[in-house]
């Protein structure tokens, strides 16, 4: 089982960020250590190591002191890397390179930040933008603005991951499965609500569309 190390500030963002990219989508349990170093830590059972470089929450030591717009960020960078499973990769945070020697491999991206942001979209909660039903419109969300709005990257995030740990001698071969789900929006399950709409609509099918039927 892997052991994860991760900073003691904002603990509870970090921690759910681990379970979706590594249980969640990659299947793999895992246990956590706090600690007082700003990068989180993945250690390996074979004693190597993988450090990925916290940009975004070491900058807010109180809790959900990071929600401003402020902080959304105006420009990010792409990585390209050996692990990538596409090429331009959107990075929000951090630098977009990855560190190599043979016991640990260091993620300089804030993929953990970077994360979290697209999954809690608390981009929408601090944002004054709304359209005019009250609600966030894409068209004024940082994926949408940088041109990566297409891309799954959360899972692209979690399957870099995969392929540091292979590279490391951890190897992971969970099965992806899915169903279809189908659902339907229903505005109106009757047709009629009372006896006087279906008067009404039944004398429009006689008088004014000429229809007995």
């Amino acid at each position: 089982m892997l052991k994860i190390k991760i900073p003691i500030h904002n603990q509870s963002e970090i921690h759910y960020t681990f379970d979706i990219l590594l249980t969640d989508l990659l299947g793999v349990e895992f246990t956590v250590e706090y600690s007082s170093n700003e990068a989180s830590e993945i250690h390996l059972p074979n004693g190597k190591k993988i450090l990925i470089k916290n940009s975004f929450f070491k900058r807010f030591k109180q809790p959900l002191s990071y929600l401003s717009a402020e902080n959304i960020p105006t420009e990010i960078n792409f990585l390209n890397s050996e692990y990538n499973e596409l090429p331009n990769l959107a990075v929000l945070w951090g630098e977009s390179t990855i560190e190599n020697t043979p016991r640990q491999i260091t993620i300089h991206a804030d993929i953990v930040g970077s994360t979290f942001f697209m999954l809690s979209r608390w981009e929408e909660f601090v944002s004054t933008k709304r359209d005019q039903h009250a609600r966030f419109p894409d068209a004024a969300s940082l994926a949408v603005n940088q041109n990566f709005h297409q891309r799954p990257i959360v899972n692209e995030y979690a399957f870099l991951l995969k392929n540091v740990l292979s590279k490391l001698g951890y190897s992971i071969t969970q099965k992806s499965s899915f169903k279809i789900i189908p659902t339907h929006d229903v505005d109106f399950f009757r047709k009629y609500n009372h006896f006087g709409d279906f008067m009404n609509s039944a004398g429009g099918d006689l008088w004014k569309r000429r229809s007995f039927s």
